[in-house]
């Protein structure tokens, strides 16, 4: 532990009475972080439910960053723990390589599951804390260099080619277990389908022939049609650019209709008159996200693309057009995700949205050809495969320290060359077997 950590922390109670008061404290506070984000959690309440006085948790967290310093302190060394014991047991088995890269690819996403809302809430205080940042980014160094070293050691493969692999599945398995709306999540048969799917996705992105069937997985619910069109009055389009500049990442409580009104350089009655109220605005920027993206899917199946360029390079283009994509907007959509927490209609149609392009994906994918070998009970895994492309994408642009993206590690375009191959291989494309050319659409 850092000299600074050890500060951080609060020193045990001598007394039982009072060790009790401070775990009733510290479970109560992870309760309420699992729920809400750390701006919508005080200090007060979390005293009333844990049943101390509020003079009594102030002595010993005098402000809300001192007790998530604390917290963090310790969710970083539980899950630090968790993943040593989980690599011990790993190598102490004497399973098939299969079952033993299904049982540590089960056990990310059931604690994904359970640590998710904590996980969530610390991310929000990173980019607040600088403690938290740096003690976040430490925790994802240690955790990926033990993984690798454990993956070198089980597989004959240069350690750079393992690391890429695992950073793919840490940041995309995260994301899809815990996804789901309400009512809808992964229980205990989803994440072995899950679990079950990424194993051969890590086994074929590895060359490795040992292999196991896919089990079936549930399609998601039919993707709703997005709620009509905008129209093109310039006062509107004004209103959706200062949208977009405004979302920033922010939560929708932080920020004004006035202030929204003033990027437009329009008065907020007029912005009214538009837009009832600013979740509707929101509502709409999402409709305008679905609108575009859906466009640009359903030109590139119109292409003559893909008869002219190489597989790599589509690929390529394709990740560079999602990276961009995902710069421009992810502050708009970090609100979205902030917002959709207290409204399940904005969830739903932001859910809808990813099924649908997800979907539509998949069909301009089979307009390549035989060359990729997709047969109708190989959809579900195919799309699974693209999810988790799609989200490490995400996180290399939102956590970059995830992949090393930074100054003094390696570039955006390094990155990008290497997950270009482990993008071909995972998804079995031509060039992965063997550089041959894009195989033309029919």
């Amino acid at each position: 532990m850092s000299r600074s950590e050890a500060r951080t922390r609060v020193r045990p109670p001598k007394q039982e009475r009072s060790r009790q008061s401070l775990q009733r404290i510290l479970e109560t506070a992870r309760e309420f972080l699992s729920k809400r984000t750390p701006p919508d959690v005080s200090l007060r309440e979390i005293a009333t439910a844990a049943g101390v006085s509020a003079s009594s948790l102030f002595a010993r967290f005098p402000s809300k960053d001192a007790l998530l310093d604390h917290l963090h302190v310790e969710f970083c060394q539980d899950r630090l723990e968790e993943v040593q014991q989980v690599v011990s047991a790993l190598e102490r088995s004497r399973s098939s390589l299969h079952q033993i890269t299904y049982e540590g690819i089960y056990t990310h996403l059931d604690r994904s599951r359970t640590w998710g809302g904590l996980e969530r809430a610390f991310e929000i205080a990173a980019s607040q804390h600088d403690r938290i940042r740096q003690r976040e980014e430490s925790f994802q160094r240690q955790r990926l260099v033990l993984l690798t070293a454990f993956g070198t050691r089980l597989l004959d493969r240069p350690e750079g080619e393992i690391e890429s692999l695992l950073k793919m599945v840490l940041a995309g398995g995260r994301e899809l277990s815990g996804e789901a709306p309400a009512g809808d999540e992964l229980d205990e048969s989803g994440r072995q389908a899950l679990a079950q799917e990424l194993t051969v996705l890590v086994l074929r992105a590895l060359g490795v022939s040992e292999q196991a069937q896919t089990p079936s997985v549930p399609e998601p619910a039919a993707a709703q049609s997005r709620v009509g069109e905008h129209g093109c009055q310039d006062t509107h389009a004004r209103i959706l650019a200062a949208g977009l500049r405004v979302f920033d990442g922010r939560r929708l409580a932080d920020i004004s209709e006035e202030e929204i009104a003033a990027v437009a350089g329009i008065p907020p009655e007029e912005l009214r008159a538009h837009f009832e109220n600013k979740v509707l605005l929101l509502h709409a920027l999402l409709d305008d996200f679905s609108h575009e993206v859906v466009q640009t899917i359903d030109e590139l199946a119109e292409s003559t693309e893909w008869e002219e360029r190489t597989m790599r390079d589509l690929v390529r283009d394709v990740v560079t057009r999602y990276m961009l994509y995902w710069e421009r907007e992810s502050g708009v959509i970090k609100t979205i995700r902030s917002a959709e927490l207290s409204d399940e209609a904005l969830f739903q149609r932001h859910y809808q949205l990813k099924r649908d392009i997800e979907k539509r994906v998949l069909a301009v994918v089979k307009l390549i050809g035989p060359g990729l070998a997709i047969e109708p009970g190989d959809e579900g895994r195919f799309r699974r495969t693209v999810q988790v492309l799609a989200a490490a994408t995400r996180t290399a642009v939102e956590r970059p320290y995830v992949y090393d993206i930074t100054e003094g590690g390696i570039g955006k375009e390094q990155w990008l060359d290497e997950f270009v191959e482990l993008a071909l291989r995972a998804l079995d494309l031509p060039e992965a077997r063997g550089n041959s050319p894009v195989v033309s659409s029919t």
